[in-house]
């Protein structure tokens, strides 16, 4: 059986901290969940993704899934305000779109 461990749980800490304990338990296989501070699409530039993409690599892990936020935040693709929508749309667009945005 293939475990994989998510970032969310650690939230509140580094992102090589999530990584260190993952190496730990021998998850090599992991979901990344895209929510602050880790892997916000709006805040994360291009040099930051490359250094946690290094962290990720020199672990030897793999990435099976990516996960935008669509719980926790205001914007919800199901919400019923047009605006929080639209937002959500805009953001999930630019994730699995990024040559078009």
């Amino acid at each position: 059986m293939n475990i994989a461990g998510m970032n969310i749980t650690f939230r509140h800490y580094p992102f090589h901290y999530f990584l260190d304990c993952m190496d730990n338990l021998g998850i090599n296989s992991i979901e990344l969940w895209g929510g602050e501070p880790h892997f916000y699409v709006y805040r994360n530039i291009l040099g930051n993704i490359r250094s946690l993409r290094r962290e990720i690599k020199s672990r030897n892990m793999k990435i099976i899934c990516y996960t935008p936020e669509q719980c926790i935040y205001p914007y919800n693709i199901a919400s019923p305000d047009a605006h929080w929508r639209k937002k959500a749309w805009n953001i999930l667009w630019k994730i699995f779109m990024p040559r078009w945005s």
